[in-house]
């Protein structure tokens, strides 16, 4: 029988939501040794993030694929068109569906590059398309947001064809099936409706070894169970009978089977609407989803928080009030009473939706309860490390990104804000929802509201913003919006915010490609007023240059090539806008660059440096000064790096004559 769907996550990967098991929780680890509650909710974050950024973990998934029906027409569509667009609904593997087309293809085309966009919309698109550098295989997932498709005309669709044949390049695209007309209106034979694979052959696949299972494919009773599952729900079936006991009789199995593969809505409801639906019950059942994995007593005393923030007064005194085991008995229907944890791992995310769904008056309540949840010193254990990754659950299940992005504005900002342990966690908070893909758009969107203080500019938030866009995950999936957040965030009139925000820049060039970086430095260089005046970009060049990772980076042959000009026009900025004292710090920074280059490119990136300053009389005599001052102020700078100086010194002295 087909299974009631329940809210519990709107993800579209076989990975589903992020469990215990991979790092959902704090207890997932069982041996976290740190005391501290806002380490063990950081890292209990920080788990969630690495999970679904994992590439080794989704090359495994795509090891346990079973292909979708239509492999070989939509490659083929693929290799014709240049693009190839697959549709379906929730919870039917369409993520993982796209990523294996597109293993797929990178497979049989060793020589293309694969890669994966992460853009919002038709602008970033463009962007991304328009800096590939070599022949690629691309993966863009907008399944979760359909106004991008929405906003692709037939137009925007010849053009991005015409983009994708001028890079060599191939590109599969996942899109909701709301978005299934507009992308058959748009793509026309690139769009694909996505097939079902045989769930047995998924159970079969995702099983290890298991002898029962061609038992369970001779009993019909098995067969009607599980005929008409998409590969997610076959998947969860399948790891529930990799865990059953050997022992376990076929009847009593097929019987485990049934209640897995059925909703457990019915247990749900029957505790929210039934007769013995009290308020203190209900309540009790929303922490225990909230807080799932913590200890009984402080999902008790989180309950007694929510009863009151609803209006709910318990007259009876203390002496009176109930025992834990009384007050869980009363779920036992659905979870044990002496552990408070549910019989079914997956209850926990669906309990906070469900009652979202269905009791719109709830949620203001909800809100001010989590509110309350996270204040510093609620709780002494783990209880918030067991909080944190269920808001993002919470939030994808609902689409309300707000359950994110305000429980961490109110963390960096609230009650005792402004620490460096609160900072870090709204920070994780924010990274993990902003990579999520239902409310990931959302999140990056109250970012940048955040940054050019259109929410009111509090320097708390927007020093919790730099260290978002500074994160590796984020800087690296999203680097012109980085880039563009940081911007504005360093033309803030607060000292804190701008220091925050040069961090955050140094720490995002270490991961944005570098011609994403050069051509934004170069572009707020070329502003009237740069960055509002209040960092100047040859500050932001030395800054930059002073680290080693960056450097690292930057020390490829595209600097050198400069194929499109992007760090010859920051350098005429630099000239341009740079004192003689700044303009030594930068040009010796560069010479610190050049010469931790290949030796073909040392002087290369010296002679690029003259190369811009003979365009302009003013530029040619900065340089000479700069020259000059590198080499006969001060021979404390390393050997090779001085040696640097004294060629440059001699090309600009050459230049000068010359001109």
């Amino acid at each position: 029988m087909p299974r009631e769907e329940v809210p519990s996550s709107t993800r579209n990967e076989f990975l589903g939501a992020v469990t215990a098991e991979h790092g959902g929780t704090v207890n997932a680890v069982g041996n976290d040794q740190i005391n501290n509650t806002y380490n063990l909710s950081i890292e209990a974050l920080h788990r969630r993030i690495r999970y679904t950024a994992d590439r080794e973990a989704l090359d495994r998934e795509m090891r346990a694929v079973v292909p979708p029906p239509g492999l070989e027409a939509q490659l083929a569509t693929l290799e014709h068109s240049r693009v190839l667009v697959l549709a379906g609904g929730p919870r039917t593997g369409l993520s993982t569906a796209a990523r294996h087309r597109w293993h797929e293809f990178a497979a049989r085309n060793a020589h293309l590059a694969s890669e994966r966009l992460f853009a919002d919309d038709y602008s970033e698109l463009t962007g991304d398309l328009a800096r590939l550098s070599a022949p690629s295989a691309l993966l863009l997932d907008v399944s979760h947001t359909p106004s991008f498709v929405r906003g692709l005309t037939e137009d925007a669709f010849g053009k991005v064809q015409s983009e994708l044949h001028e890079k060599d390049a191939y590109m599969v695209v996942a899109v909701g099936i709301d978005g299934l007309q507009g992308a058959e209106r748009s793509f026309r034979a690139a769009a694909h409706l996505l097939g079902r694979p045989d769930p047995i052959e998924v159970v079969a696949k995702r099983m290890s070894g298991s002898g029962r299972l061609d038992e369970l494919k001779g009993d019909e009773r098995f067969l009607d169970l599980v005929r008409d599952l998409w590969p997610p729900r076959a998947a969860e079936i399948a790891e529930f009978l990799d865990g059953a006991p050997t022992t376990t009789t076929l009847d009593a199995l097929i019987e485990a089977v049934e209640s897995q593969a059925n909703s457990w809505s019915a247990e749900l409801r029957e505790l929210v609407h039934g007769p013995a639906a009290a308020g203190d019950a209900r309540a009790l059942l929303l922490a225990s989803g909230a807080l799932q994995g913590a200890a009984r007593d402080s999902i008790s005393f989180a309950a007694q928080d929510l009863a009151q923030i609803a209006g709910e007064k318990d007259k009876r005194s203390v002496m009176e009030q109930r025992s834990l085991e009384e007050r869980f008995g009363d779920l036992e229907t659905i979870l044990t009473a002496a552990t408070a944890t549910f019989n079914h791992p997956n209850i926990a995310d669906a309990v906070l939706p469900f009652a979202w769904n269905q009791f719109p008056n709830w949620r203001d309540p909800i809100r001010a309860w989590l509110d309350r949840l996270l204040e510093p010193g609620r709780f002494k254990d783990d209880t918030l490390a067991n909080l944190m990754p269920r808001l993002l659950s919470f939030a994808a299940a609902t689409g309300a990104a707000d359950i994110v992005v305000d429980r961490a504005a109110r963390i960096a900002a609230g009650p005792g804000g402004g620490s460096a342990g609160r900072r870090r966690l709204a920070a994780e908070l924010l990274v993990a929802g902003a990579i999520d893909p239902t409310i990931g758009q959302q999140v990056r969107h109250r970012l940048w509201s955040w940054s050019v203080g259109r929410s009111g500019g509090n320097p708390l938030v927007q020093r919790v913003v730099a260290e978002v866009c500074g994160d590796a995950e984020y800087a690296s999936r999203f680097p012109r919006n980085a880039l563009t957040r940081l911007g504005h965030l360093l033309g803030s009139n607060a000292a804190d915010v701008q220091i925050a925000a040069l961090d955050g820049l140094v720490s995002a060039a270490r991961y944005v490609p570098p011609p994403t970086l050069i051509d934004r430095l170069g572009e707020w260089a070329g502003r009237a007023r740069p960055l509002q005046g209040a960092v100047s970009v040859p500050e932001l060049v030395v800054k930059l240059l002073s680290d080693e990772t960056v450097r690292d980076r930057l020390r490829t042959d595209w600097l050198v090539r400069d194929p499109l000009g992007q760090v010859r026009a920051l350098w005429r900025a630099v000239f341009a806008s740079a004192g003689q004292g700044t303009a030594r710090r930068a040009v010796g920074a560069w010479l610190v660059l050049a010469d931790g280059a290949d030796a073909g490119r040392r002087f290369a990136l010296a002679d690029l440096l003259v190369e811009v300053a003979r365009e302009n009389f003013w530029a040619l005599a900065l340089l000479n000064a700069v020259a000059d001052e590198l080499v006969h102020g001060s021979r404390s700078a390393d050997p090779e790096v001085y040696e640097l100086r004294a060629y440059l010194h001699e090309h600009v002295s050459q230049a000068k004559v010359e001109l």
